[in-house]
């Protein structure tokens, strides 16, 4: 056997073991932008929210979650709460968690910003970018919709041509899907 064809063998070896290896729910593909996470297995991710709960995507299967990763800073973020809490009201019973995700700002701040909108839905301070950075955000707002089965349905950066029907009519199909 000459050394190419050794050296081939090792690389393949050392391939179909760092595939076979993959963390379940992990795609051995890099991702690099949020978009290319549709119609993946969602990022396995755990978060704390701004009141103290704990959960994430292993701890809750079988929940459909809707994500908008957002800042108090940003001006389009403003419009996604109302449609967050309409969401939240309609289905949080029938299993979706709608979570806000802040990038930036402190707990003290998310929760006064919540408060003075009145939502209740549930509210993360991601200042550390560990969520962030799994989902590979760039921009606020960025919604990404996720399936009972853990895979991600859609992904919104930016608010564009009739964004909420959109998501709204998609969180109705998942909360249909059994």
């Amino acid at each position: 056997m000459t050394r190419f064809a050794k050296l081939t063998g090792v690389v393949l070896l050392a391939l179909l073991l760092a595939v076979a290896g993959a963390p379940i729910g992990q795609s051995a593909m890099k991702i690099s932008t949020p978009e290319a996470l549709i119609g993946r297995n969602s990022p396995i991710f755990n978060m704390k929210t701004v009141d103290g709960k704990q959960y994430g995507l292993r701890d809750e299967p079988g929940y459909v979650y809707v994500l908008e990763f957002w800042t108090i800073s940003c001006a389009s973020c403003k419009a996604v709460p109302p449609v967050f809490q309409q969401i939240h009201t309609e289905y949080a019973a029938k299993g979706v968690r709608a979570v806000g995700v802040n990038i930036a700002d402190t707990p003290a701040a998310i929760k006064r910003n919540v408060q003075t909108g009145g939502y209740t839905f549930d509210q993360v301070a991601d200042q550390s970018g560990t969520v962030t950075n799994l989902f590979k955000i760039y921009a606020t707002p960025t919604i990404i919709v996720i399936d009972r089965k853990g895979v991600v349905r859609d992904v919104m950066i930016g608010l564009g041509v009739n964004w909420s029907t959109r998501l709204t009519n998609l969180v109705a199909t998942l909360v249909a899907e059994q």
